[in-house]
């Protein structure tokens, strides 16, 4: 067994030979002495090129080296003609039959090589300092949303789920337009194992009820659409200037009512029209991930964002039970293994994701149970009118009139009590007294209880009046933006009605669940994109090109 003790360090133009093929390491192209690498959270990824074509060199962390990175490459491998799933293409370096590590570097076990990919990762534009880098024109902007929305709408459609969506797991080109996914380690789809390490989310994207790990068919609705929205508001100077810093929201503030999220609503309004900014707030007040808007109707709710009619096709339900219907085999499997058993706080949140994804499943096969008090979220107790044939506020004017005269009744029963007793003791004293002095009366004061009140008070709870709108009828001049023709009819509006920056109440109307309608799966082409004709705006200053991003290496 042939192993280096020192760790993998390369250096510039280095050689190894995989697979019977001589790569080198790259330089990185701003720093020429150094090898293009990037460290991430799990592994160290390079860029290596050979002959023909660049590579990337996934380098794992030593708790990650386990042959379920093999594993999870070989369920992967299906999707890699999804769109934006190229990087799913890939092949592992394991180690040998009588346990060599692979080209003898004990760091390469278990590491991966795939396709590298040019880009740069939405997290380099968000922290951007150069204001010229950061603009991008509208026409584009929308170009690199529709991309995006179609690498969702095509993983929804195929029971994909991500469940690692972050800024620094984008790739965008902006000269041509192209969006791609990396870090897909995590995947959750039918066949697909489950990690041993679940992810979280990210800081900034992730929702209020997935502390106990994401990893499960709505696991992208939350971080997706909030990425989808940055990349929407884009276009927006003032928007721009107020990015916090890793991502556009304080980790602290998000789904609570804070003016980030009042610009990011106004800024949907101007560009994406009303029925955009309520599918936004829809998902921001959202309780569970499985009450957020599914991506079709985003798609559906951008119709004037992008300025065309947009085919759109719901997901088959039978593949989002089959995901489901994994996804809670993987939990019942992880809750027998001894190490899950022996540890009280994982075996809990095991229990409270299953818990949880049960009342999912119940909910999309038609069930009406209520959802389970889970620890983890925080429960919000709701008083409702009393109920019954007599109308709530005259029920409350009667029995609010009963207990005061109940209580009237105990003060004067009281007070006549305190009397009798006065007046026998005053009686008593006159009885003994040998003087004839004068006896003052007494006043007797009869306190009721703190927790006493005369006139109780309720809460009603408002009444919400909904104003239906005109629904337009698609024409003729429909551009496909999926590889499946079916066509939803969509709501559009003539003229976007501004929504003043004021916080409606967030409802508990339920997501639309999908049709049972079986369609034909999508093929492995491209999803052919509409074009998209550049609005000139004469208000607006022609923006300077900026140059192109510095290449990021996929994770």
């Amino acid at each position: 067994m042939n192993v280096t003790a020192m760790p993998f360090r390369p250096e510039v133009h280095e050689e190894l030979i995989i697979n019977g093929t001589t790569y080198s390491i790259a330089p990185h192209p701003q720093s020429p002495n150094y090898p293009f690498a990037q460290e991430g959270g799990r592994a160290t990824v390079y860029r290596i090129d050979s002959l023909h074509a660049s590579k990337a060199l996934k380098v794992f962390k030593q708790m990650y080296r386990t042959s379920q990175v093999s594993i999870t490459a070989t369920r992967l491998s299906q999707y890699a003609t999804l769109t934006g799933l190229g990087v799913c293409n890939r092949e592992v370096l394991a180690p040998s039959a009588s346990g060599e590590a692979p080209l003898g570097e004990a760091d390469l076990e278990w590491s991966v090589l795939m396709p590298w990919i040019e880009g740069a990762t939405w997290y380099d534009i968000l922290i951007e300092t150069d204001e010229r880098k950061r603009n991008i024109d509208l026409p584009t902007m929308r170009t690199v949303v529709q991309k995006f929305l179609n690498i969702l709408l095509e993983m929804e459609l195929n029971a994909v789920t991500h469940c690692d969506l972050s800024p620094g797991n984008i790739l965008v080109r902006f000269w041509p337009p192209e969006v791609d996914l990396i870090d897909v380690e995590e995947i959750c789809a039918t066949g697909v194992p489950m990690p041993e390490i679940l992810p979280k989310g990210t800081p900034g994207y992730t929702h209020r009820s997935a502390s106990d790990g994401l990893w499960h068919p709505y696991a992208d609705r939350f971080a997706g659409a909030i990425l989808l929205c940055e990349m929407i508001c884009w276009s927006d100077e003032e928007f721009r200037q107020q990015v916090h810093g890793d991502s556009f929201f304080d980790p602290d503030e998000l789904q609570e009512d804070t003016p980030r999220y009042q610009l990011m609503r106004h800024t949907l309004t101007q560009l994406g029209g009303s029925e955009l900014a309520k599918l936004f707030e829809q998902c921001w007040y959202s309780e569970h991930l499985s009450d957020t808007p599914a991506f079709w109707e985003w798609a559906r709710g951008m119709q004037e964002y992008f300025r065309k009619v947009v085919s759109i096709q719901p997901p088959i339900q039978e593949k989002l039970q089959a995901q489901l219907a994994h996804t809670l085999n993987e939990v019942q499997v992880r809750l027998k293994l001894p190490e899950v058993k022996s540890d009280a706080n994982t075996r809990a949140a095991y229990q409270r994701i299953q818990q949880r994804l049960n009342y999912d499943m119940s909910k999309l096969l038609g069930g009406t149970a209520s959802p389970p008090i889970l620890q983890s979220t925080p429960r919000i107790d709701v008083k409702k009118p009393p109920t019954g044939n007599t109308p709530p506020i005259v029920s409350q004017v009667a029995r609010a009139g009963v207990m005061n005269w109940r209580r009237l009744g105990f003060v004067v029963g009281s007070t006549a009590v305190s009397v009798a007793i006065a007046g026998f003791v005053v009686f008593g004293l006159l009885a003994n007294q040998t003087e004839n002095r004068l006896i003052l009366p007494q006043i007797v004061v009869t306190i009721l209880p703190n927790n006493e009140t005369l006139t109780p008070s309720y809460t009603i709870e408002p009444t919400i009046t909904q104003t239906s709108e005109p629904t337009v009828v698609p024409t003729d001049t429909m551009v496909p933006a999926t590889a499946v023709p079916v066509i939803v009819p969509t709501r559009v509006r003539s003229t976007p009605t501004p929504v003043p920056p004021t916080v409606p109440l967030p409802t508990d109307t339920a997501v639309p669940l999908p049709t049972d309608t079986a369609v034909p799966l999508p093929t492995d082409t491209a999803v052919p994109l509409p074009t998209d004709t550049a609005v000139p705006n004469p208000q607006s200053q022609p923006q300077p090109k900026p140059a192109n991003p510095t290449a990021a290496p996929i994770g």
